[in-house]
């Protein structure tokens, strides 16, 4: 405001008035979108009673929604008022020459930028309108409502020939819907952090003797913390370390099953922080579980590892779920993963290369950015050389010259290609990497005729990326070895024991 006022003083010509104008014009404008944003507030508190949150212990009661309609136009209101003040008061600073004496206009610019690149408003606008001219059931915000009109409009585009074909896909969606209707598991979809799972994660609590006489008993549990002591901690990568830690006794095993994944708790600055890992390191490597982390530049729990020396304690439980590998129950298992996605067929493929009573085979298809991001490739090729269980396929987003490998994301070409084709034998398709990377190979797959059941991912959001590609209805792939389910005797549920 002050350069408001070395711009007109009383007595000045009419015409320096103009910033005045400016000045007037954007205060109006501002408060008229703050009294649209204040009346819908108080709207929403009555309706709330004050944002009493007890009144969602009925899950049927939304007393916001009504309001949806109102609010969209308050955001697009205040959004459209940040880029017209923003213009008007540039004006006012003195044009469109930038002036390092009023900081404020390093603010202004930021705002009209904002409006700029906020695609959100012009979808809002639209929202407004459509809703406006033909109410608000005309949105399908999950798209679970058919365009009937834009489905035969493009059918009319058919021959015959696409037609007949289109109708035995859809009869073929059908029956495959129908039939993984009829074998939905009641437990699927019940834990939210093991989508798959079909009963609760299993526990390995077996306390066994090896040919040399020492005992070997669970070292961690699944119902309380154990604080475990860093044995070493190693760079794999320029963003990836390893941490290896000594569980409670020389002789102990970890309690989990090769596939499934541990929680670990820090305290940072009093408050405590959890994260989900899946160990690399052998459930009977004795003595130690190993950890992967990929470092975030801002991530606390990467500061707090970073920070980590021999001899610091980090509290573990465990198992928490993920995939159930057992020996001998497939004949061969496809590892798809990206980046640090390596971590859980790490540990199964570890576990199968020190087991030469498992038949299993093994494929890895291993997409990394480039080269020196390969985690454990050395290890991986030496295990390969000498195995003929295991094939390894890796494909790089930079790849240097001389490259023999696959280049680029893991595709349909390349799935293909290096993946054994559903021909009846008992095959499990274990997916670790990104959403983005999970849909593209779930699409893939889809194309190529491998059966969803086939398919698992880790991740709490697996199950709804299969049902997004593969149909809402489908038969989906248990967390073990095997896709028996479930059975049942007369109305009786027979749910396997977490145990074998």
């Amino acid at each position: 405001m002050n350069q408001s006022h070395a711009r007109y003083q009383p007595g000045d010509p009419p015409k320096a008035a103009t910033s005045i104008d400016y000045f007037g014009e954007s205060v109006s404008d501002t408060n008229a979108s703050r009294s649209l944003l204040f009346l819908q507030a108080e709207a929403l508190d009555k309706a709330t009673n004050n944002n009493d949150w007890s009144i969602h212990a009925d899950l049927t009661v939304a007393p916001r929604t009504e309001y949806l309609h109102w609010l969209w136009q308050a955001k697009f209101v205040a959004a459209k008022n940040v880029s017209t003040v923003s213009d008007t008061m540039l004006r006012a600073c003195g044009g469109s020459g930038y002036k390092t004496d009023l900081g404020i206009e390093r603010i202004l610019r930021d705002g009209k930028a904002g409006w700029v690149m906020g695609p959100s408003n012009e979808v809002l606008r639209q929202f407004v309108g459509k809703t406006t001219l033909m109410g608000m059931e005309v949105l399908d915000y999950w798209e679970q409502v058919p365009n009937h009109r834009a489905v035969h409009h493009e059918i009319k585009k058919m021959t015959l020939h696409q037609r007949k074909q289109l109708a035995q896909d859809i009869l073929k969606d059908v029956e495959t819907a129908e039939k993984g209707d009829a074998a939905k598991h009641p437990f699927q979809d019940s834990d939210f952090e093991n989508p798959f799972n079909t009963c609760p994660p299993a526990y390995n609590n077996r306390e066994f003797k090896t040919p040399d006489g020492v005992n070997h008993a669970p070292g961690l549990n699944p119902d309380k913390w154990t604080p475990l002591v860093l044995k070493k901690y190693v760079d794999v990568s320029d963003k990836m370390a390893s941490f290896m830690f000594s569980l409670p006794n020389p002789s102990d095993h970890t309690g989990c099953y090769t596939g499934q994944y541990v929680i670990v708790k820090v305290n940072i600055r009093g408050k405590e922080h959890t994260r989900y890992f899946s160990p690399v390191s052998r459930p009977n490597a004795f003595g130690q579980i190993e950890l992967v982390l990929r470092f975030e530049t801002q991530g606390l729990m990467s500061q707090h590892f970073k920070a980590l020396k021999p001899g610091d304690k980090v509290e573990f439980q465990g198992p928490c779920g993920g995939f159930e590998y057992e020996p001998n129950k497939l004949d061969e298992i496809t590892l798809l993963a990206s980046g640090g996605g390596i971590t859980p067929g790490m540990q199964m493929i570890r576990d199968i290369m020190n087991n030469p009573d498992d038949k299993t085979k093994i494929n890895l298809l291993y997409f990394s950015d480039n080269y020196t991001e390969i985690l454990y490739r050395e290890e991986l090729d030496s295990y390969a050389a000498k195995d003929s269980r295991l094939r390894i396929v890796y494909t790089l987003g930079e790849a240097p010259e001389n490259w023999e490998g696959e280049e680029g994301f893991i595709d349909t070409q390349m799935i293909d290609k290096h993946v054994t084709k559903p021909d009846g034998i008992k095959h499990k398709i274990v997916m670790c990497g990104g959403p983005t990377m999970s849909i593209s190979c779930l699409h893939s797959l889809r194309s190529l005729g491998f059966p969803s059941h086939y398919i698992f991912i880790y991740g709490q959001f697996g199950t709804e990326q299969v049902r997004t590609v593969y149909g809402q209805n489908v038969q989906l792939s248990g967390h073990k070895c095997d896709n028996v389910l479930w059975a049942t005797v007369g109305e009786k549920f027979l749910f396997r024991d977490a145990g074998t």
